[in-house]
């Protein structure tokens, strides 16, 4: 991609793997504070124990198992716009590059300048 947009070293693309639900994915504990329905609250454990121990970034079997589809069918009132970047905020970038290599990888390509 860096090539494709004229070769400028200053262009160093990301391209966050399937889709900006697996940052949100990588934060789960912090939007269980931003929840308080108890149907959302059941919802969130049943995403965890699917989840199980998948990389937030290798979540995605195909089109209805993404990471933005499983938090919509196990939370019935996320809302990508607003729980997304409070719960990536909340989580920080520490957290982020810890659970998600190649976000990981990008930070630090960007570090190294």
């Amino acid at each position: 991609m860096a090539r494709d947009v004229g070769g400028d070293q200053r262009f160093i693309p990301y391209l966050q793997r399937h889709e900006f639900e697996a940052l949100v994915l990588a934060g789960l504990k912090n939007l269980e504070r931003l929840l308080d329905a108890s149907d959302d609250l059941a919802g969130l454990e049943a995403l965890r124990a699917e989840l199980g121990s998948t990389p937030p970034e290798d979540v995605n079997d195909g089109e209805e198992t993404a990471p933005s589809k499983r938090l919509l069918r196990h939370i019935p009132s996320y809302q990508k716009t607003v729980h997304g970047p409070l719960v990536v905020e909340q989580a920080g970038v520490a957290s982020l590059r810890a659970l998600c290599p190649r976000f990981d990888g990008w930070v630090s390509t960007l570090e190294s300048l």
